[in-house]
């Protein structure tokens, strides 16, 4: 097994969601979600999008230099 698989199924174990459709897909079923981070300088439509529905939702979207956990 990979290492990138090995992070990827820790972050699944610890209920983390990676990635812009997976995180879309979570806000679409309204799913439980503490926090999004978004990191600083990446702007699309796409995050924008997520930004949006966070806010509606009232969940924190901080705009992070890096992801928490690195």
């Amino acid at each position: 097994m990979t290492d990138e698989r090995k992070d990827q199924l820790t972050a699944e174990a610890d209920g983390l969601i990676e990635g812009r459709n997976a995180v879309i897909e979570a806000l679409r079923t309204e799913a439980s979600i503490d926090k999004i981070f978004i990191q600083k300088g990446e702007v699309d439509k796409t995050l924008g999008h997520i930004a949006s529905k966070a806010k509606a939702q009232r969940i924190s979207h901080p705009i992070t230099k890096k992801y928490p956990n690195e």
